[in-house]
């Protein structure tokens, strides 16, 4: 489905970062498609999806090809920090701040607050805290970061972190769409 979709925008090249294979992406460049300002947000998200060598694929895109992160649309923006997120390290994301492209850019920030607690990811919390993201937060389910931690990961990290911050009494009392606080759920498992 993908090789026909980039036949149709005959484009092969970010399918090409996808593969995690630089020589797949040496050979695609070889016959002749490039990475150009319209496809070089979507080239660093598949580099990102690559299984191996993501880190090295995202690389040559800004080192060796040149490609500044900052310069991409604000739409792929948010999809590459929000990939680079979902990465088991912090690696991905302060290569992207390091290269132009700060955390603060992407447009729904709450989101990755969410994505750390509900994926019981202490270190990207503590990343995203540190770069003032705010906790008195809440998804569409009027759920805040702690109901989430909660919710997803059962006894996490996470939440025992949130709980020792100052903002926990505040947290603990907040109530979701259907009436539910954090503190009723820590109490129900007792």
């Amino acid at each position: 489905k993908d090789i026909r979709i980039q036949e149709k925008q005959n484009d092969y090249m970010p399918f090409a970062f996808k593969s995690g294979d630089i020589e797949i992406v040496k050979y695609v460049e070889r016959k002749g498609y490039k990475i150009n300002k319209d496809n070089v947000g979507q080239c660093m998200i598949n580099a990102l999806k690559a299984k191996n060598n993501a880190m090295k694929m995202l690389k040559y895109i800004v080192e060796e090809k040149g490609f500044s992160p900052a310069s991409i649309s604000d739409k792929a923006k948010t999809r590459l920090l929000r990939k680079a997120a979902m990465k088991e390290n912090l690696i991905f994301l302060t290569y992207l701040e390091r290269h132009g492209l700060p955390i603060t850019a992407i447009k729904i920030p709450n989101k990755l607050v969410f994505l750390a607690c509900g994926g019981n990811d202490l270190s990207l919390l503590k990343y995203l805290m540190q770069k003032g993201f705010s906790l008195n937060i809440r998804n569409t389910k009027r759920q805040n970061p702690l109901h989430v931690a909660l919710l997803d990961n059962k006894n996490s990290e996470i939440s025992k972190y949130l709980m020792s911050l100052d903002i926990a009494n505040e947290l603990l009392q907040q109530k979701d769409e259907q009436g539910v606080t954090p503190e009723s759920i820590i109490n129900s498992r007792r």
